[in-house]
């Protein structure tokens, strides 16, 4: 089970990176799920609190993926199967100078559909939604009531 999670982790931020073919940077992952050697990169997440979390921002029987890069520089990657069991994978251990989307995210819903965000960071993405949800975007509310009187 956990060498396939790890497979799912690794061909999921490698595709969203573009990488092909064999990297040094992946060697501990890669050496897991083909062999089942090295160090085990999976844990189980096991916070109530945390699926309670996941279960009011994704839908019901929604797969999700979420890439990002710890505060120790290591490249994880949360995978959620149908929002009953959620695994953390140490992809890598420190982001490969070839991989620009470190910040990801992807929910696979039941209906087909699915919601993505790619960023490089999460200071990135940051930035992008303060200045997405910048007031100076907007109508202003004066200009909005004329419109509407």
């Amino acid at each position: 089970m956990f060498r396939m999670i790890s497979k799912i982790a690794y061909e999921w931020y490698c595709s969203r990176n573009g990488v092909v073919g064999y990297h040094d940077e992946f060697e501990n992952i890669v050496k897991f799920i083909t062999l089942g050697k090295g160090d085990n990169p999976v844990t189980i997440f096991q916070n109530e609190e945390l699926y309670k979390y996941c279960g009011q921002q994704i839908s019901l029987g929604s797969h999700c993926l979420f890439a990002l890069v710890d505060n120790t520089g290591k490249v994880n990657v949360i995978v959620s199967l149908l929002g009953i069991a959620m695994y953390r994978v140490v992809v890598s251990d420190a982001v490969p100078a070839f991989c620009k989307n470190n910040f990801m995210f992807m929910e696979l819903r039941t209906d087909s559909s699915r919601k993505e965000l790619t960023h490089v960071s999460y200071e990135e993405a940051e930035t992008y939604f303060f200045e997405l949800f910048n007031p100076s975007n907007f109508i202003e509310g004066q200009i909005l009531q004329e419109c509407t009187s």
